[in-house]
């Protein structure tokens, strides 16, 4: 029922002809929420969202997630090329979410190696117990050592800088 509301008043808004970031989001909110299940997800349609979004609100952050999004439409070579735009890679520099991202898109394509390499990234990055636990396994898939602690799985060095992510 909420789910419903929420969705009429996201196309009333949609209706007026001029989108925002907001009215955006919720829209690609929605077409989450009413698929049945992640398969039935109409992902041209959130693509789409997102391209609309990158244009009201530039923002690295929106770009790796469309990334994501035509990934899913495309192929992951199509996202990793959105990811490998120097405007936005730079900028998503220091971002664990942009290193996971572009590892899980490498790996899709089969690069191995590449994919480590950035999964090693995202876990050098990540403080989360739980990311970290999800980025250790997938760098054991890829065949890294089996015992995180080992130089290679090495935590954050105390004292790393982070800088946070930019705006959305």
């Amino acid at each position: 029922m909420i789910v419903a509301e929420g969705c009429q008043l996201v196309e009333q808004a949609l209706r007026l002809g001029r989108p925002g970031a907001y009215q955006l989001q919720a829209a690609i909110a929605a077409v989450h929420a009413q698929a049945a299940s992640p398969d039935e997800t109409d992902r041209a349609e959130i693509a789409q969202l997102y391209s609309l979004l990158t244009r009201v609100t530039a923002s690295p952050v929106v770009e790796m997630n469309r990334a994501v999004a035509v990934a899913m439409v495309e192929g992951p070579a199509a996202g990793l090329a959105i990811l490998d735009q120097p405007e936005v890679a730079e900028q998503l520099a220091e971002y664990r979410w942009y290193f996971s991202t572009r590892a899980e898109l490498l790996r899709r394509l089969g690069l191995t190696a590449e994919a480590t390499t950035a999964y090693q990234r995202a876990l050098d990055l990540s403080e989360n117990q739980a990311e970290r636990a999800f980025l250790i396994n997938r760098l054991r898939e890829l065949g890294g050592p089996e015992e995180p602690g080992t130089p290679r799985y090495r935590g954050v060095p105390s004292g790393f800088s982070r800088r946070r992510p930019p705006r959305r």
